[in-house]
């Protein structure tokens, strides 16, 4: 059965994020948003979400700084918070990062774990890469990207499920991945890691997870 929602949204937002010529990025985003989906225009859905977000780049290593680029690295941090309640929260609420744009659930924000997974009512994600952009492959609009990466996450509460509403705990895992940066548009790549913590509630014993990737995590 779907749902139909409908709720007001507020926040604010900063951003100062550039991309220089050689792909690198810089510069400072970040977000605050407050939602409220009220159960009079919806009686399947009557909640509140708060959800706040950032992220920043650091340039580290330009080879050459002026002219065509042969080598640049830099690094990249994200951090959200998302927290929600009411009588009767849809699963996207808890399975999401809310704000102007959602995001995915914790299970894939820590890259590694079950997607749509962790649906908490309070979650916490923290995302750290390290980006090295070589020189142009033949045409200007394609460049390969490499990075490593360390995830780590925290949920608690899973609203309405018996014996888990006050089930708590913490993600991490850590990895690497290959991107060709397609035309500024899409990061088209694979990446590989290893699960620091093992997968409480989800029958995933494998440590050591890959997959194929369309855009940056961040």
């Amino acid at each position: 059965e779907g749902l139909f929602g409908t709720s007001f949204m507020a926040g604010l937002s900063y951003n100062s994020v550039v991309t220089n010529r050689h792909r690198a990025k810089s510069g400072v985003y970040a977000e605050f948003a407050g939602e409220w989906g009220p159960g009079f225009l919806n009686a399947k859905s009557d909640f509140w979400r708060l959800s706040a977000q950032a992220r920043s780049f650091l340039p580290l290593v330009d080879i050459p700084h002026e002219g065509g680029n042969l080598f640049n690295m830099y690094g990249a941090l994200f951090g959200g918070l998302d927290y929600a309640g009411g009588s009767s929260v849809p699963i996207y609420v808890n399975q999401s990062f809310g704000g102007r744009d959602l995001r995915d659930s914790l299970g894939e924000s820590v890259r590694g774990y079950e997607r749509n997974s962790y649906d908490s009512s309070f979650k916490a994600v923290a995302n750290a890469e390290l980006r090295l952009v070589g020189p142009a492959l033949g045409l200007e609009a394609i460049v390969p990207l490499l990075y490593a990466f360390a995830d780590g996450g925290y949920y608690r509460g899973f609203t309405e499920a018996a014996g888990y509403a006050d089930e708590e705990g913490f993600l991490a895992s850590a990895g690497g991945g290959l991107a060709f940066d397609l035309f500024g548009f899409a990061q088209l790549g694979a990446y590989a890691g290893v699960k620091l913590i093992e997968d409480a509630l989800y029958a995933r014993p494998d440590a050591f997870f890959w997959s194929i990737s369309i855009f940056l995590h961040f």
